[in-house]
């Protein structure tokens, strides 16, 4: 199963908002769409690596195209790799 990011159109329309209108409020609160959207998978990258699945189930359930993209974003989120960060949980 993929993790399912739906765009910010997608969102706005949920919530009964206009994109631009949800875009300001974003801006209000000193976010954006994208900032948002990384720490959701952030997070759930940080779940997902203290179960037993491999690297390539995480990258996938996460929406990457392979476990190395997957690194390198967890790398630029938390300046640990995923092993790292595995060993500290």
């Amino acid at each position: 199963m993929q993790c399912e990011f739906f765009n910010a159109q997608d969102i706005a329309f949920a919530l009964g908002l206009s994109p631009r209108s949800l875009h300001r409020l974003l801006v209000r609160e000193g976010t954006s769409y994208q900032h948002v959207t990384e720490m959701v998978r952030m997070e759930r990258a940080k779940r997902l690596l203290i179960t037993t699945l491999s690297m390539e189930d995480i990258a996938e359930k996460l929406g990457y195209s392979d476990a190395r993209s997957f690194r390198r974003a967890f790398q630029r989120w938390t300046s640990l790799t995923p092993s790292e960060f595995r060993l500290r949980c």
